[in-house]
């Protein structure tokens, strides 16, 4: 039960290591976000618009109408 958050964790750090490999090869850059609000904070002009509840997929900045 507690093990499999472990594995999870274990798996995603393999992926990570293996994008950073393909972009290094590659000559690109790998941009790592912290995942923390990255649904809520418009990704062009930083307006924070409030928690949304989960249907929510996509929506239009009300500031930038991005």
């Amino acid at each position: 039960h507690h093990l499999a958050k472990s594995i999870a964790n274990a798996s995603w750090r393999i992926f990570r290591q293996m994008l950073e490999y393909k972009c290094e090869w590659y000559g690109k850059k790998l941009i790592a976000v912290d995942p923390k609000n990255t649904s809520i904070i418009c990704s062009k002009c930083g307006y924070n618009s409030g928690a949304k509840p989960l249907e929510i997929r996509e929506w239009t900045c009300s500031k930038c109408q991005t």
